[in-house]
């Protein structure tokens, strides 16, 4: 049950996160992510060749949006080798989700060490079907020889400017039946439920791949985290080399590397990037038509936003794009006249059916979507939601209008 929650937020979570206009079915509370801390799996890192002088590095994949707290009390441990016990204590880190285990005196290189233990969820988040209330571990590793001096990471950033489009109502064409509003599940969801969509605007935000490479020995590089900092706010502290992150301007980073075992830290020169992307950056002004030349039978329109909760097109209100097409003599044709009769409304309209009384066309999950889950407040909200399959030409997600790659290595 844990993984199907798990499953269904990630799907809800990665279209709201992402901003993108799409078809939704569903929305419902999920507590699990909001309300609970829990941990679906513990593993070693450094498992293959830990240092003799080193610690033994383990991470915590964490379940929700919250930190889960005191890693090393909720876990047990035992080292032996040969069968007798090795002394040493668990330490949580700086570094979320890592703990360490510190050896009480210096490990035999070339020794293989057994690892016995369990981590232990919050019972409240496993009787709530969170996460599962003990996680087994057993593994062993290697003992190699001391850990080598540090040295400053070799760092390759990649930037390139991405265009997220606009999620305002006002701001979207569409065709084919498409009325689009708004679903607040945990944030601000468009979705529609027939035709395809795309925004007249968007903004060009700077997206930068940064990677550090340790030219360190594995035992010794095992135990590393990376730190990146945009002047004096870090953005990053984690084990994995590579992070992405997004700016709204030109950028200077610094990549710093921090041995666990110790905390000494070494940095790597500072990088700029972006300064050539300005133009790029920013509010933009997008043609609509080419992202929809593929995904319309129809006229593009857009309608003007009806007053009232929750926040949608009127479709009574509606205006068409395109010129109607005439015939020989000048004329519009028969079905184009009568598609004018129709309070200029787009011509496909009626392929979505006619509103209800609620005002919603036929086929609209929105209704069912407010009365699924109890009123609450939006911060409070998680979502497990059922998507449809959006065309993929139509998404209004991330744009890449130019990937200039710059990689400078120290």
């Amino acid at each position: 049950m844990a993984s199907l929650r798990t499953s269904q937020l990630t799907l809800c979570l990665a279209s709201l996160l992402a901003a993108v206009p799409t078809t939704a079915e569903a929305c419902s509370p999920d507590p699990c992510y909001f309300d609970f801390a829990w941990i679906t799996a513990i593993a070693p890192v450094n498992h293959a060749a830990v240092a003799n002088d080193g610690v033994l590095v383990l991470q915590a994949d964490m379940g929700g949006q919250n930190a889960f707290g005191d890693l090393a009390a909720a876990l047990t441990l035992e080292v032996t080798r040969e069968g007798q016990p090795v002394p040493g204590a668990l330490e949580n880190t700086d570094v979320p989700g890592v703990l360490i285990w510190r050896p009480g005196e210096p490990l035999l290189a070339g020794a293989t060490y057994d690892v016995a233990g369990s981590f232990k969820n919050s019972a409240e988040a496993a009787e709530f079907g969170c996460g599962e209330a003990e996680l087994p571990l057993a593994f062993e590793f290697a003992a190699v020889d001391a850990a080598e001096p540090l040295a400053a990471p070799t760092v390759a950033a990649e930037a390139a400017a991405t265009i997220l489009e606009s999620r305002e109502l006002a701001d979207l064409v569409c065709c084919d039946g498409a009325f689009p509003e708004v679903l607040e599940c945990g944030g601000a969801q468009v979705f529609w439920t027939a035709g395809a969509c795309a925004a007249d605007k968007g903004v060009g935000w700077l997206d930068l791949q940064v990677t550090a490479a340790s030219p360190l020995d594995p035992a010794t590089a095992a135990m590393l985290a990376t730190s990146i900092r945009v002047g004096d706010m870090e953005v990053y502290r984690g084990l994995a080399p590579q992070h992405t992150l997004r700016r709204d301007t030109p950028t200077c980073i610094v990549v710093e590397q921090i041995l666990l075992s110790t905390g000494e830290k070494i940095a790597a020169a500072e990088q700029c990037l972006g300064a050539d992307l300005v133009d790029d950056l920013g509010p933009q002004i997008l043609d609509p038509a080419v992202v929809l030349a593929d995904q319309c039978t129809g006229p593009l329109y857009t309608c003007e936003v009806a007053e009232g909760f929750p926040e949608m097109w009127d479709e009574t209100k509606c205006t068409d794009l395109d010129p109607p097409p005439v015939d020989s003599e000048g004329e519009s044709s028969d079905s184009d006249s009568e598609s004018s009769d129709s309070d200029d409304q787009p011509t496909t309209s009626a392929s979505a059916g006619e509103s209800d009384s609620s005002g919603e066309p036929e086929g609209s999950s929105s209704g069912d979507a407010a009365s699924d889950g109890e009123e609450t407040d939006d911060s409070k909200q998680g979502c497990a939601c059922n998507s449809g399959a959006p065309d993929p030409a139509g998404l209004l997600g991330l744009v890449v209008l130019a990937a200039l790659a710059r990689r400078r290595r120290r």
